[in-house]
Formats: structure tokens, C-alpha cells, sequence
């Protein structure tokens, strides 16, 4: 639903859509949790997106997290990318993703959330192409505004010593990674959740 709805020629029109848009974003963000089981439980879709910046860029994992016994060169120490996180209250789990992405038949996406923020959260896509030879991977974070310079400044120092990456991009208003985290039966399942294939694993940073 557009949460902006259509332009009324009344005021009083308006106030009335925005009403029942609000209505039914809270009844999604409670449904969401049934329509995709992998979503914690008790977990609901924030009410806005305001106040938010994304950042994205591919990257090679094996690189970027300094992996033993990895052909790939570096001129990382493997932590770079998980004190930046921990910046932002963000605990990922190295082990965890090197286990996925290893597994050749896994392609699932890893998100850690803040133990401050729910909307701030890293996005690991470890989806594999089969003619990727380069070892990529989906790097995603999402901050609050307030937050962006000294983020930007520290993903960029990341982004320039990498050897093998994409695009970086800096969404100052699109909230992509919002809408595949919080509407995701929408935005990444296309209206047909399935366990057994691709899927989200949702991590609370601290104590829940």
C-alpha cells in the first residue's frame, strides 16, 4: 500500500487516508511474522523509514574477512568490516557467514540487527551465481542518519583497499534494504514464501 496514498481535494479526505493507511501498515507488521516463519516472533515492521541511510556494495568474502587457506590476496585483517558494525551496536557472526557461504548449496541472506535499533541492521546476501568466479557476496547496512558520516567515511576506507567489488551505493532517501527486511513476503519472497529455498535468518545483536 502506497502510504502516501492519492491527493485528496480536501484536507479532511486526506486526513481520513492517512488513517486507514496507518491502519493497515500496523496490521501487516503483525501479520508479517506468520506470513514468514524465519521473522522472530513479536518482531513488528517500524511505522517509518525516516531517518535513515542505506549503503551497499559487493564485495569477495574470502578477501574481505581475511579467510585461511584462501587463494584470494588481501590487505585486510578479516575485522574491519565487524568493527564498523560494532560502531552501530551490530554483532555479526564471522563463523557463521563463512560457514554459509562455503556451503555451496546455501544462498540464503544473513541480517544482524542493532541491540539499540531494529531499523539498524547489516544485510550479508550470500546468494551464488554459478558463473561467479570471484567469490561475491551482497554487502548491505543500514544506519540512522544521525550516524552517516562516520559510517560512510569507515565503509569507504573498506571499499577502496578492496581488489575485487562492485558499485558502492549510497541511498539517502530509498530504503531498499528496509523493505527487504521488514515487508520481505512482498520485496524478496514475491508474494510466494518457501522454507526450503532462499531465505532471511534474522540476528538480534546483545540480549534479547
Amino acid at each position: 500500500m502506497n502510504i502516501f496514498g492519492r491527493i485528496f481535494s480536501s484536507i479532511k479526505s486526506s486526513e481520513r487516508e492517512r488513517e486507514e493507511n496507518a491502519v493497515g501498515e500496523e496490521k501487516e507488521a503483525f501479520t508479517q511474522s506468520e506470513i514468514n516463519p524465519d521473522i522472530p516472533q513479536k518482531t513488528r515492521a517500524p511505522r517509518s523509514h525516516v531517518g535513515y541511510v542505506e549503503f551497499t556494495f559487493a564485495a569477495c568474502l574470502p578477501e574481505l574477512l581475511n579467510i585461511e587457506d584462501s587463494d584470494w590476496e588481501t590487505d585486510f585483517n578479516g575485522n574491519e568490516i565487524f568493527d564498523t558494525l560494532a560502531l552501530l551496536s551490530i554483532t555479526a557472526d564471522r563463523e557463521l557467514l563463512i560457514k554459509q557461504f562455503e556451503d555451496l548449496h546455501n544462498s540464503d541472506v544473513e541480517v544482524f540487527h542493532s541491540a539499540n535499533d531494529i531499523q539498524v541492521f547489516a544485510y550479508f546476501d550470500l546468494d551464488k551465481d554459478p558463473t561467479d568466479q570471484n567469490d561475491m557476496f551482497l554487502f548491505g547496512l543500514r544506519c540512522e542518519k544521525k550516524d552517516e558520516e562516520l559510517i560512510i567515511q569507515k565503509l569507504l576506507d573498506i571499499y577502496r583497499k578492496l581488489k575485487t567489488t562492485g558499485a558502492f551505493e549510497f541511498r539517502k532517501y530509498g530504503h531498499t534494504l528496509f523493505d527487504h527486511v521488514f515487508y520481505s513476503h512482498y520485496h524478496f519472497y514475491e508474494n510466494n514464501y518457501n522454507s526450503n529455498k532462499r531465505k532471511i535468518n534474522f540476528h538480534k545483536s546483545g540480549k534479547e
